[in-house]
């Protein structure tokens, strides 16, 4: 970007730290970032037999400042190496030595951070990939394990500083068959993160599609186009999760907001599905509804295909469902307290959020409501605010599978059970 006549570098967003995560209440970096993410994610087909391991021998020489790895090559790989007695024992030439030391400093220089550093220790290994334009040095994921060793046809094997473990890998790759690679190159260039392995019939899509989905939800009929905005989004190597407001849907019903949504969630570097599941906002926040349209990385990903079918099949869902709580507040419920109690058993409360923390929910929260006559709207109120009572107080893990067991309410025939009390 040019300013007054000079140009200033525009810093990256995109760390490729394990533990890289950005989130916000409203839209902020978040078109930044998954522009970026896209720009720096490959899917490519490569030879196994290409890689070298660079096997952490044991812990990092503090003083020194050093590791001391062995260098694997596929095709030379022997168990011997790592003990060898004479030159004949060693697989490389005298000139090319197998065990060798690695400087910290060295990689800072070429743009690793100390948390990666770390990571490099603590998984035991990084690669480096050879092709016709070079090498490109790759630190692995913690989740590349798991898809490596299933397209090799082995058996999961632990991380941690094992060099049998890397020969033995190694080894394997020597013969394998192709595979699709999945990796993000660091803003700065020079390394990259390798993620998972997938055969070659994998799809890979950009992350950059969320603006596709964007323009087709906020144009779906009812809406007339417009009526969409971020409500907050979270981002990590792993998902993308963002929940998109239909404020034209919005509604005061028995006192409390309530704004409809759309949850959208994606991963460029898993095997996690594309899915559309519709939310509701209430209390702050997020209430999820059983009803998501999923596409997995197998299929080419048709996002006009895709919203077509969530607004034939969850989206009408989602309107009725508004309805049905602006009737309820026409209901009334001769004892609040035990309703309440008895609809937290209906959607299985407890087993969502665990015994512990569901007994301090309610004697936080239930205990105190009174066994008096209210509206049905009021019953079902004091569930769909849980979400919001509980938010940024646990893992996210936990919120969503209460988040889930709370829409559950909204899954039954709620009207009918609560003209029976």
């Amino acid at each position: 970007i040019t300013m007054g006549g000079r140009k200033r570098k525009i810093e990256p967003i995109l760390s490729l730290d394990e533990d890289f995560e950005k989130s916000d209440v409203k839209e902020g970096e978040m078109d930044k970032i998954i522009e970026e993410m896209s720009n720096l994610t490959f899917a490519e087909v490569v030879s196994p037999s290409n890689f070298m391991f660079y096997s952490i021998l044991g812990p990092r020489d503090i003083k020194k400042r050093i590791f001391k790895v062995a260098l694997i090559d596929p095709d030379y790989c022997d168990m011997r190496m790592l003990t060898p007695k004479n030159e004949k024992q060693c697989y490389f030439r005298p000139e090319n030595e197998t065990l060798g030391v690695l400087r910290i400093d060295d990689l800072l220089k070429v743009g690793f951070t100390e948390k990666q550093i770390d990571e490099i220790e603590e998984i035991g290994f990084f690669l480096q990939y050879r092709h016709s334009k070079g090498t490109l040095t790759m630190i692995p994921s913690k989740a590349l394990m798991s898809t490596l060793c299933r397209r090799l046809g082995i058996g999961t094997i632990t991380e941690g500083r094992n060099p049998l473990r890397d020969i033995y890998l190694a080894s394997i790759m020597r013969d394998a068959e192709d595979f699709t690679l999945v990796y993000r190159k660091s803003p700065q260039g020079g390394h990259a993160k390798a993620f998972a392995c997938f055969s070659t019939k994998y799809q890979h899509t950009p992350q950059k599609i969320v603006f596709d989905f964007m323009r087709l939800l906020s144009n779906m009929k009812t809406l007339e186009g417009g009526h969409l905005s971020v409500r907050q989004y979270r981002i990590n190597h792993f998902i993308t999760s963002i929940d998109f407001s239909l404020n034209e849907l919005s509604d005061t019903i028995g006192n409390m907001k309530i704004t409809p949504g759309v949850r959208m969630v994606l991963s460029d570097v898993g095997d996690a599905s594309f899915t559309l599941q519709s939310i509701l906002i209430v209390n702050g926040g997020t209430v999820l509804l059983d009803d998501a349209i999923v596409r997995r990385h197998n299929v080419v990903l048709s996002a006009e295909e895709m919203v077509a079918d969530y607004e034939t099949k969850a989206y009408p869902k989602l309107i009725q469902i508004m309805e049905t709580l602006r009737n309820l507040e026409s209901i009334r419920v001769k004892e609040k307290g035990k309703a309440v109690k008895e609809l937290l058993a209906k959607i299985k409360f407890r087993a969502a959020f665990g015994n512990t923390y569901a007994a301090k929910y309610r004697e936080l929260y239930i205990s105190v409501i009174k066994n008096e006559p209210t509206s049905g709207i009021d019953v079902v109120l004091e569930i769909l605010k849980i979400p919001g009572n509980i938010q940024s107080k646990f893992c996210t893990s936990t919120e969503e599978k209460v988040a889930l067991a709370v829409g559950q309410v909204l899954m039954m025939d709620i009207e009918r059970i609560l003209l029976k009390w």
